[in-house]
């Protein structure tokens, strides 16, 4: 069944969406994209002390919304 609703899917995906060379992060990009989704979160949003900051916490919507 396709649901033609309003979709928002918000997580910790532990996918460092700021690190394009990792493989995790490529694959996850390419599932989104055949999947007809987008990301929208643009900045860092996991941040540890001392080390580096990336974009884990997403939000994915519909490329036609």
């Amino acid at each position: 069944m396709v649901s033609t609703g309003k979709l928002v899917i918000c997580g910790d995906f532990n996918i460092h969406m700021d690190s394009p060379n990792n493989p995790d992060t490529t694959r996850f990009q390419m599932l989104l994209s055949s999947t007809g989704l987008q990301q929208h979160v643009k900045e860092a949003t996991n941040v540890h002390r001392g080390k580096d900051a990336h974009t884990v916490n997403l939000v994915l919507t519909r490329d036609s919304e």
